[in-house]
């Protein structure tokens, strides 16, 4: 899996920040799922950002499981 990456510009990708973690808060996604995405505000730090990402789990598929 690849990473999910945005460029915040301008806090263009804020009210999505803020409605994925309100979905997690209401249980519709699990915390896990957080993983999946990250933010950056400049455009310098898209590489870092991508270098620093952690591989996901062999089991990550295994998120969408209702529990």
């Amino acid at each position: 899996f690849n990473p999910i990456l945005l460029l915040n510009t301008r806090d263009f990708y804020t009210p999505l920040q803020s409605f994925l973690q309100h979905v997690i808060d209401e249980k519709f996604l699990n915390p896990e799922h957080a993983q999946m995405w990250s933010l950056v505000d400049a455009p310098e730090q898209v590489l870092p950002a991508v270098a620093a990402t952690p591989a996901w789990r062999e089991d990550a598929r295994d998120y969408a499981i209702v529990r």
